[in-house]
């Protein structure tokens, strides 16, 4: 799935002129932190590079993930009987 073209360009000027060597390191850093945090934590504070390093190497497979379970959940939807009251 491609992202939207809108959403695509912010990333890149996000990443535009960023170590791309810094953003690998940061991105490994958040994903050991989102593995060994405590669950009662309600948040995650991250540093701006953690911010950029989870745009270049999540966000679009996430935005997919979430994008292909939306479209399967209205497809089901379509599909479920109405009932009005």
């Amino acid at each position: 799935m491609n992202l939207p073209s809108e959403l695509e360009q912010a990333i890149e000027n996000a990443l535009r002129g960023k170590n791309l060597s810094a953003l690998a390191d940061a991105s490994q850093q958040l994903s050991d932190q989102y593995r060994h945090r405590e669950n009662n934590q309600k948040s995650l504070c991250v540093p701006t590079s953690s911010a950029l390093a989870y745009i270049a190497a999540r966000m679009p497979a996430t935005y997919a993930a979430v994008s292909g379970v939306l479209n399967n959940l209205c497809k089901d939807c379509l599909n479920l009987p109405l009932k009005v009251c």
